[in-house]
């Protein structure tokens, strides 16, 4: 009965108090049949994004397992991925159970006493500035608060917990037995048989640490993909970011920036390309910048960005990147049917900068006209998805425009990197239509050219009348005649004269 209870979708249970019981109740089933063998969990806080990597050991898993956080650190937990061996597993978050944990439970294959699970999660926005603010020229200063033990439902034979600062230099943390600093590793463990349960298994800590990593957030970001059936897929990123480390105490002053330099600063951002990325641009309000490098490798390509001013806390800048892949590489084409293919596009989800972490993105994939039945496949959820259409160069008002899919998540990191795979039905004669629309257009603009020349668009009544008697008078007058009457030219000039004469009425 518990475990058709815990099957129940997770609005219905919230809805209730009896189901919240029947929850607790589950969970207390659970923890007496389960145990956790050992836990090894690894905390890298040498950034400005923490990531929590865990290798569970567990056995008499009974189909499910549950993996609990302290409950503040939930609405920072921007990625999550529980897996066995290289195979990941659906999970669902359970409801608040009200014991200061958030709890996510992850449906295990059947079957299996024993099975080692691996957890990546990672944490935007965990590390906070302390003091508030420094000076240009100080070290940044963070702090974190988490459990050196893991928190879970199950009890724990073993244990190992260790933060990795990237620093050596530690201006305090909470002292638990037993412990060691070993390099720039805090480690706390190995600690053995701890009970299950929040009020046993999560014990609180704070470890305040120097870090000047670059901590660059995008308060908005608009990533613009338009696909071209005739050569290109555009891409273009549109990015505010702002510094979120400690603010900036006092002036600014170029000289010590120069001079001391300063610590926290971001003088950069590195954008990695695909391979095949070409015609790079880089522009801010002001203009394009060239203050950036290029750099191909085997595996893609390098773009490191240098801003006109560097970035100290809370300094905000907002800029723009793009560049175009060559179809092929992105695009396959599958086996028609009907006249009609189905198209396959690969792209990357999010802005191509793994050091900065997204407060709010959206994602516009613009298709071709006359594209239909659009799918889309990512390897995590997203907050909100639907389509619109849009009227551009060369679109009918017949077909509505092309259709623009719209993606919407909030707190992406680098991990949501990830191909993108988007798939629609495109008639095939439709790629003639552009092509068409272009012909008849010059066509048309020639043709008009062609009776504006011939029409005579002038007002004149007397216009012929004049012409006709003039004319006449013309037709009429010949240089023979005078050359006769005078009677004193010898013959040969009179045959020149003749020839005037035929020229004359020739051009007449």
């Amino acid at each position: 009965m518990f475990s058709e209870m815990a099957r129940l979708p997770v609005v219905h249970i919230g809805r209730s108090a009896l189901g919240l019981l029947l929850l607790l109740c589950s969970c207390t089933f659970f923890a007496q049949a389960q145990k956790n063998i050992e836990v090894v969990r690894k905390i890298d806080l040498s950034s400005a994004v923490v990531r929590i990597d865990m290798t569970i050991l567990a056995n008499d898993l009974n189909g499910k397992y549950v993996v609990s956080f302290a409950k503040h650190l939930a609405p920072k937990l921007s990625f999550l991925q529980i897996a066995m061996g290289n195979q990941p597993l659906p999970w669902i978050r359970l409801p608040d159970a009200g014991d200061g944990l958030a709890h996510f439970q992850a449906e295990v294959p059947q079957g299996m006493t024993e099975a080692k699970l691996t957890v990546f999660g990672t944490l935007a926005g965990a590390l906070v500035p302390v003091p508030a603010e420094i000076e240009l020229t100080e070290n940044q200063l963070v702090q974190y608060l988490d459990s050196h033990t893991f928190p879970s439902l199950y009890p724990t034979a073993r244990q190992t917990t260790t933060f990795a600062l990237g620093v050596s230099h530690i201006e305090s943390f909470t002292k638990r037995d037993p412990y060691s600093r070993t390099g720039k590793d805090l480690v706390f463990g190995p600690i053995t048989d701890i009970e299950g349960g929040a009020a046993a298994s999560l014990s609180p800590i704070t470890i305040h640490y120097q870090n000047n990593a670059p901590f660059v957030k995008a308060l908005q970001a608009i990533r613009e993909i338009e696909v071209s059936h005739w050569g290109n897929v555009a891409f273009e990123d549109f990015v505010e970011v702002k510094h979120a480390g400690a603010a900036l105490k006092g002036g600014f002053s170029r000289l010590d920036f120069q001079a001391r330099g300063a610590p926290s600063a971001v003088r950069g951002l590195v954008a990695v390309l695909p391979l095949g990325a070409r015609s790079i641009y880089y522009r801010d309000q002001i203009g394009n910048i060239s203050t950036s490098v290029i750099q191909h490798g085997p595996d893609g390509v390098e773009l490191n960005l240098q801003s006109r001013f560097p970035l100290v806390g809370g300094w905000k800048n907002q800029f723009y990147q793009g560049y175009s892949v060559p179809v092929q590489e992105l695009l396959t084409v599958g086996p028609s049917s009907g006249g009609v293919r189905r198209f396959t596009l690969t792209v990357p989800f999010s802005v191509p900068f793994p050091e900065v972490w997204v407060e709010d993105l959206t994602v516009k994939v613009v298709l071709p006209e006359w594209a239909a039945d659009v799918r889309v496949e990512i390897p995590f959820s997203v907050d909100e998805e639907h389509q619109t259409h849009r009227l551009t160069f060369l679109d009918s008002s017949l077909s509505g425009g092309r259709p623009v899919l719209i993606l919407k998540k909030r707190n992406v990191v680098a991990e949501h990197m990830q191909p993108m795979v988007l798939s629609y039905s495109f008639p095939t004669r439709a790629m003639l239509l552009e092509p068409l629309y272009l012909v008849l257009a010059f066509f048309s603009f020639f043709l008009v050219c062609m009776i504006f020349a011939r029409v005579d668009l002038r007002i004149n009544a007397d216009g012929g009348k004049k012409k006709s008697k003039t004319h006449n008078l013309k037709s009429s007058y010949s240089p023979s005649w005078e050359i006769a009457a005078c009677g004193k030219v010898s013959k040969v000039e009179i045959s020149r004269f003749a020839m005037i004469e035929c020229r004359w009425r020739l051009v007449q």
